[in-house]
């Protein structure tokens, strides 16, 4: 008889989620509200809404995931601006994502998605998939501003992009299986398909790929393959954007290189510093924490609710019989 689930793998993840339940730590704590959000960012159909008066992009970001544009993200929507990064994609029952895949498809063009977005009042752009047609937005919006997110150098890009695919991405797309029963499909299983779609689209256009290529390449292709990679988009944006247009930005620097070239304010708080290291290990453990407690969890939610119908059925049948024999002791005195 196949086992649902491998007695190791099991045990190690009920274990912490016992110890979270008995006693929560600030890190036990973290772990639910990542889990929290994850399953918020799955489930929720909350989503942004049209504007009255949408407005052109002011800042076009050309730069690769995984070269701190989360980190840029948070920093501009500090300083006033409502940036569209791929988290955005995962709202709103998957119709942005549904819209992506129209445009890599070639249903819907580049141009009729950047005017959907300004419709719901972004006025930045960040990360995969909309850097695969940050050359349109350039040309769309002629006054924006270029800003190219870029590593330390390219192997470390490569390196990162490899771990983020390995350990985390591939954890979420995995089909559902005995030993892996992965929810995502059965939860939401058109989002899953869309997403799946869409991040197979990823440098088709810009690198000239086969599809899902940039996301299984790193398993069959050399070391230096993706940093090459790297170096073709970052030299193709230095021609053709002009230099007085574009900033190349490490995160590293902070604010003052961002805010001098956006001509604002520098904020009187640290700059941000998200999606490093230790989130992607926070996002590792609270996924696989959701795919080796649901059937546990479920089936525990659906014991309770089926001892608690059992309870109330018994307390409708005590009420009746007591109801009964009350009719009865009068229809006795009636008759005396």
């Amino acid at each position: 008889m196949v086992s649902l689930y491998p007695p190791l793998r099991l045990s190690k993840m009920m274990l912490p989620l016992l110890v979270i339940m008995s006693e929560p730590t600030p890190a036990s704590c973290a772990l639910i509200n990542t889990v929290v959000g994850i399953l918020y960012l799955l489930l929720s159909d909350l989503g942004p809404e049209p504007v009255e008066s949408p407005g052109p992009l002011h800042i076009i970001g050309a730069g690769l995931p995984r070269t701190g544009t989360s980190s840029l993200n948070a920093a501009l929507r500090v300083l006033g601006y409502n940036s569209y990064h791929q988290a955005e994609i995962m709202k709103d029952r998957g119709l942005h994502a549904s819209k992506w895949v129209d445009v890599g498809a070639g249903r819907t063009s580049p141009e009729e998605m950047f005017h959907f977005l300004s419709q719901y009042g972004y006025n930045a752009t960040l990360d995969y998939p909309v850097v695969e047609y940050y050359d349109v937005a350039l040309r769309l919006y002629p006054d924006a501003k270029v800003i190219m997110t870029v590593r330390d150098d390219p192997q470390r890009w490569e390196k990162s992009w490899n771990t983020l695919i390995s350990s985390t991405a591939f954890l979420w797309e995995h089909s559902p299986t005995l030993t892996y029963p992965n929810p995502i499909r059965l939860l939401v299983p058109q989002k899953w398909q869309q997403m799946r779609e869409l991040r197979c689209s990823y440098g088709v256009r810009s690198f000239g790929l086969q599809p899902c290529e940039m996301l299984n390449a790193y398993r069959s292709k050399p070391d230096g393959w993706l940093a090459e990679l790297y170096k073709k988009h970052t030299t193709s944006v230095r021609e053709k954007v002009p230099p007085e247009r574009l900033l190349e930005f490490n995160v590293k620097d902070g604010w003052e290189p961002l805010c001098d070239f956006l001509g604002v304010p520098i904020p009187d708080i640290p700059f941000p510093n998200v999606n490093d290291s230790s989130v992607f290990v926070q996002l590792r453990k609270a996924w696989l924490l959701i795919v080796y407690t649901w059937i546990p969890l479920s089936a525990a939610v659906c014991w309770i609710a089926w001892c608690l119908l059992q309870r109330i059925i018994e307390l409708m049948m005590s009420l009746s019989t007591i109801e009964k024999k009350q009719k009865k002791k009068k229809k006795t005195v009636k008759s005396s």
